[in-house]
């Protein structure tokens, strides 16, 4: 029997979206309102895991999870900006903006530090992964799939190690980077800090380094640290680079990896909308990344837009950005004719059709499951396509 409160709660979420959509102002990207609900690729999101938990997050949304809205800019404290998107690639609502005056791309309002604390602790792997009976094994070799990349990446840039060197994977997932940093470098002490306690605990199984932690300053100085897709969940970046540049000495190498916001028409195929992520706080480009690292006390001594980035600690205190401004009507433009290339492919809808009604039904049925009481979705239903 449905409950007639979170019948008004559920029903509450579908109506908030509409109002957003209807009386707020219009962003420079703007999709059919479907996809205020819709996720840009369905074949990524249908099934069950996915669907039940992205009504969890609605309901929080609404009901726990408190938002803060920036009245200026986190970096140059500017406050003219410009609405470039309120819609995102798995069908929840963000709005993200662009400061005019240094071209910062990040979403405002956001999520407060304990909202994201409990949702990445709760359902963010759910909503990005959805349902698979082999999610840690899964996330374990892809993010061991990385190191050769990162490995070559960083050694092409002249930095060398010696026999005694450690390295700092924060928000290392499941431990698969360590485990091949421990197999295939010289490293000899590798370690990481995780706060999702699954993914941690997997890690430890396999006889990993991983502390079920926020990363805080200790006694260890690391010769590497690596931040790879985590700076860009954070609303407060500096906090954690500040603490990290207490932990290295002049000479030590941090990497950073991060969605490249001027590489999205490649990595995305022109869709802006796909690139976005409501988790991501901020949108960096290799400029807004070395502006934010430099001033803790770093160079940068190599780097592309993907964006991958290898910073070294460095003890002089004059600070220097080698990386050429982005300008906010040049991001515009980019914006603009990607998405006039994106919308001659057609109707996303009609092009995928069977994979959206797939989808649509999943999400009408977790919508109603959510609605009766003590109910207990299940993790392990999915859609055969």
């Amino acid at each position: 029997m449905l409950s007639p409160r979170r019948v008004t709660s559920a029903s509450a979420i579908p109506l908030a979206i509409l109002c957003n959509r209807l009386f707020h102002s219009r962003p420079l990207i703007r999709r059919s309102i479907l996809y205020d609900f819709l996720p840009q690729y369905p074949t990524w999101f249908t099934n069950r895991g996915h669907t039940a938990a992205k009504i969890r997050y609605l309901h929080k949304l609404r009901s726990e999870y408190s938002l803060e809205t920036l009245r200026e800019c986190p970096y140059c404290g500017g406050s003219d900006f410009t609405l470039l998107a309120t819609q995102e690639r798995s069908g929840l609502p963000t709005r993200v903006v662009l400061c005019t005056a240094c071209c910062l791309v990040f979403t405002n309002p956001r999520l407060s530090e304990a909202a994201l604390v409990d949702h990445y602790q709760d359902d963010y792997r759910r909503i990005e992964r959805g349902d698979r009976p082999d999610l840690h094994q899964f996330m374990f070799d892809l993010q061991g799939s990385k190191g050769p990349v990162l490995w070559d990446f960083i050694t092409q840039a002249g930095a060398t190690f010696n026999g005694d060197a450690s390295m700092l994977d924060i928000g290392c997932g499941e431990g698969g980077l360590l485990q091949w940093f421990s197999a295939n470098s010289n490293l000899s002490k590798v370690s990481g800090f995780e706060l999702n306690k699954e993914a941690a605990t997997y890690g430890l199984q396999q006889g990993l380094d991983i502390r079920q932690t926020p990363f805080t300053k200790s006694d260890d100085t690391y010769d590497l640290v690596v931040l790879e897709q985590v700076l860009e969940h954070l609303s407060s970046p500096d906090d954690l680079l500040s603490t990290i540049a207490r932990s290295q000495t002049a000479g030590a190498w941090l990497f950073i990896g991060v969605p490249g916001l001027l590489n999205f028409s490649t990595s995305y195929d022109h869709n802006f909308i796909a690139y976005l992520q409501y988790g991501h706080m901020v949108h960096y480009c290799l400029h807004t990344l070395e502006r934010l690292v430099t001033k803790h006390g770093y160079r940068l001594v190599r780097g592309n837009e993907i964006v991958r980035a290898l910073f070294q600690r460095t003890e002089n205190t004059t600070r220097i950005l080698t990386t050429p401004p982005l300008q906010a009507a040049a991001l515009t433009d980019l914006l603009l004719n990607s998405e006039r290339i994106f919308s001659r492919r057609g109707s996303l809808l009609r092009n995928n059709w069977d994979h959206y009604r797939a989808y649509g039904i999943l999400l009408f049925k977790s919508w109603l499951q959510s609605m009766v009481p003590d109910s207990q979705v299940s993790q392990s239903s999915t859609v055969k396509l």
